[in-house]
């Protein structure tokens, strides 16, 4: 999955992005502009996922949460055709599991056209 998580008080987008991207990968980056913004519903709450094309500028120590370390989130980096091989298979997994691969498969299949 791609990194993520949510806004804390006062922080921007942009912030948010830096922050998360800099907490689960270990990397420090620059948002170069947004891409794409998607919103989903489960059941009656709106989640709302905002993209950045991002240039990396650095690195940095990691520092998963815990309950990122205790479902064994490591960062992976893959080449697009393997993602998307990998997120192409959102109609075989769980339906909770499926929304997520699909929303993955969605954001890579919208960047490889927009290159």
């Amino acid at each position: 999955m791609s990194p993520g998580g949510g806004l804390e008080a006062g922080e921007t987008l942009e912030e948010c992005c830096i922050r998360e991207l800099r907490e689960e990968t270990g990397y420090e980056v620059k948002p170069i502009k947004p891409f794409l913004t998607i919103n989903e519903y489960c059941f009656e709450t709106l989640y709302v996922s905002n993209y950045f094309l991002c240039e990396a500028v650095g690195k940095c120590k990691q520092s998963l949460t815990e309950t990122e370390i205790d479902h064994g989130i490591t960062p992976e980096w893959v080449e697009i055709p393997k993602a998307l091989e990998i997120f192409g298979e959102y109609d075989s997994k769980r339906e909770d599991i499926g929304s997520l691969y699909l929303r993955e498969y969605t954001v890579l299949t919208k960047l490889t056209k927009s290159k």
